[in-house]
C-alpha cells in the first residue's frame, strides 16, 4: 500500500504511516517477549523457587486485553493473510457463535453456570487471540527472527534448571521433579521441548550443520528424563512418520536422522528415564502389560468409559448431539477449573485452587464424570490413563459433534497451511522456515495425542507457544493480497 493519498487537485500527502507503525513494532515485540517469560519461565520463580506468588501464572490472562486491543485498533488488517482469510476465520467464528447458542440453549435446559461457558470459549480460543493478535500488529522477519533466537534459549534453558533438579529426581525416583522452568508440570515442559526438538530437526535437515544434533540430544535425554510414559514411544514415532512421510528431500539424509534419535533414545534417553522412573517402571514391563490387556478392568479404564459415556449422555439428553450440555459443565479445564471434581480438595497443579469458590457440578458431571474421578486408580503408573479427562470427550459433551468438528476443522486447515508453507520453504532453501514447519507440525500431532489424556487442548500454557510457532512460519508465506505490513 503507498505511504501517500491522493486529493484532487492537491499533491500527495504522506499519512503518518511511520509512527503507526513504530507503535505496532512496539507492541508486538513487547507483547512477544512477555509471552514467553509468562509462558515458559515464570513458573521457575512461583513454584520451583517461590520468589513470588502463585497468581502470577495468571499473566497471559492480564495479557488479553492487550491482544484484544491489538485487534480493535487492526483487526482490520487480517483480511491481508492468507491463514487467517483462508484457514481461520470461519471456523473460529462458527466455534464462537455455536459455543454461545450451546450456553444460551443449556442455560434454560439445565441453568449451566455462564462464568465456566466464558472460559471454555476463553481456553478454546486464546491461543488463536493471540495469533491473530499479532496477525494484526504486523508480525514482520524480525519478530521470526527474535522469536527463533528464544524458543532455542529457552529450550537450552531447560538442562541447567534440570541438572538442578536432577539428584533429588533420582534420589527420590520422581520424575515428575524434572520438570525445568516450567514449575510443577513437567509435562508441558515437555511438550516445550517437542516444540524446539521440531525446530532443530528442521534447521539441520536443511543447513546440514551438526551443531543442531548436539543441541539435539540432550534434549532428547531430559525430555525421556521426565517421566512422561504416554509419550516416550509416541514421539519417535511421530519424528519418525514427519520424517518418512512428510518433510521432502534426501531419503538417506532424513532416515540417517531419524536412526541418530532412535539410537540416543535407546543408549542415552531410556537408560535415564528408567532411573528417574524406577519406581513406575514395573508398569512398562511385558508381563505387567499383558496381564492387564488381558484383565476385564482393561474396558472399565476411566478414559474408555468416558467415551462410551457419551453415548449414554446423548441417550439421556436429546438436543446434546447437536449442542452438548453447555459449556464447561462437564468435564473440560473449564469445568475443572471451578467445579474441582476431584476427591483433592487443592490439586498443587490446580494454580486457581486457592483463589476461587468450587461451583457444585451439574447433574450430567454428577452422574458420569465425578465417580470416575473419585474411582482412579494408577493404571501404567498414572491416574491420568483411567481418569475421565480428554479434550475429545469434553468437546463431545459440552458443545456437541457440531462444535467438536468445528473445532478440529480449526486445526486441520491450519496443518494444510503449515504443510504448504514446508514444501515452499523446502524449495527455497529456507532453513529457519522449514525448522517453524516442522516444530509447528510435530505440535499439532502430539497435542492432537496428548488430548486423549486430558484437556490439552485448553491449555495455554503449551497451546499459545505452538500457535506462535505457526504464525512465524505462515506469516513468512505471503498473504492473500500483495500489501507489505
Amino acid at each position: 500500500m503507498s505511504d501517500f493519498a491522493s486529493t484532487s487537485g492537491q499533491l500527495p500527502i504522506a499519512r503518518p504511516t511511520a509512527l503507526a507503525e513504530f507503535g505496532r513494532k512496539r507492541t508486538r515485540t513487547r507483547l512477544l517477549y512477555t509471552i514467553l517469560i509468562v509462558l515458559v519461565v515464570i513458573r521457575l520463580f512461583t513454584e520451583t523457587f517461590p520468589i513470588f506468588p502463585r497468581f502470577v501464572n495468571f499473566g497471559d490472562l492480564v495479557l488479553l486485553p492487550v491482544a484484544v486491543w491489538a485487534l480493535l485498533k487492526n483487526g482490520w488488517r487480517l483480511e491481508w493473510y492468507r491463514l487467517w482469510q483462508g484457514s481461520l476465520r470461519k471456523p473460529v467464528w462458527l466455534f464462537g457463535l455455536w459455543t454461545a447458542l450451546s450456553s444460551m440453549v443449556n442455560l434454560v435446559l439445565y441453568g449451566i453456570h455462564l462464568i465456566p461457558a466464558v472460559a471454555f470459549l476463553a481456553f478454546h480460543l486464546e491461543p488463536l487471540l493471540f495469533a491473530a493478535a499479532f496477525m494484526a500488529l504486523g508480525w514482520s522477519r524480525r519478530e521470526t527472527k527474535a522469536f527463533c533466537r528464544a524458543l532455542i534459549f529457552l529450550g537450552v534453558l531447560q538442562l541447567p534448571v534440570a541438572l538442578i533438579e536432577l539428584p533429588v529426581a533420582l534420589r527420590e525416583a520422581d520424575p515428575d521433579l524434572v520438570s525445568g522452568t516450567f514449575g510443577t508440570n513437567g509435562s508441558q515442559m515437555c511438550f516445550f521441548l517437542v516444540l524446539v526438538m521440531g525446530y532443530i530437526l528442521g534447521r539441520y535437515l536443511m543447513d546440514k550443520r551438526k551443531r543442531w544434533v548436539l543441541l539435539l540430544v540432550p534434549l532428547l535425554v531430559l525430555f525421556y528424563a521426565q517421566g512422561f510414559k504416554a509419550m516416550w514411544f509416541a514421539f519417535p514415532i511421530d519424528i519418525g512418520i514427519v520424517l518418512v512421510l512428510v518433510v521432502p528431500g534426501s531419503f538417506k539424509r532424513r532416515v540417517a536422522l531419524l536412526s541418530v534419535v532412535l539410537v540416543s533414545v535407546v543408549l542415552l534417553a531410556l537408560p535415564l528415564a528408567k532411573r528417574t522412573s524406577s519406581t513406575t517402571m514395573l508398569y512398562a514391563k511385558p508381563a505387567y502389560i499383558m496381564s492387564f490387556v488381558k484383565s476385564p478392568y482393561l474396558w472399565r479404564l476411566g478414559k474408555i468409559q468416558s467415551f462410551g459415556d457419551i453415548w449414554r449422555l446423548y441417550k439421556q439428553a436429546p438436543l446434546a448431539p447437536l449442542l452438548g450440555v453447555g459449556p464447561g459443565s462437564y468435564s473440560s479445564r473449564a469445568f475443572q477449573t471451578f467445579a474441582e471434581p476431584g476427591p483433592e480438595a487443592i490439586n498443587p497443579n490446580n494454580v486457581t485452587a486457592a483463589y476461587i469458590t468450587p461451583i457444585p457440578p451439574g447433574h450430567f458431571a454428577r452422574k458420569f464424570v465425578v465417580p470416575l474421578t473419585y474411582r482412579s486408580v494408577a493404571a501404567f503408573g498414572s491416574t491420568t490413563i483411567d481418569g475421565p479427562f480428554s479434550s475429545y470427550v469434553s468437546l463431545l459433551a459440552e458443545v456437541g459433534l457440531v462444535g467438536f468438528f468445528i473445532y478440529l476443522l480449526i486445526y486441520y486447515r491450519t496443518y494444510k497451511e503449515v504443510l504448504a508453507v514446508l514444501k515452499r520453504a523446502w524449495a527455497e532453501r529456507d532453513s529457519e522456515l522449514a525448522g517453524l514447519c516442522l516444530a509447528a507440525i510435530l505440535g499439532i500431532l502430539s497435542l492432537f495425542e496428548m488430548a486423549f489424556l486430558d484437556n490439552w487442548f485448553e491449555v495455554s500454557r503449551v497451546t499459545v507457544l505452538m500457535w506462535l510457532l505457526i504464525v512465524a512460519a505462515t506469516l513468512q508465506s505471503g498473504k492473500t493480497k500483495g500489501v507489505r505490513v
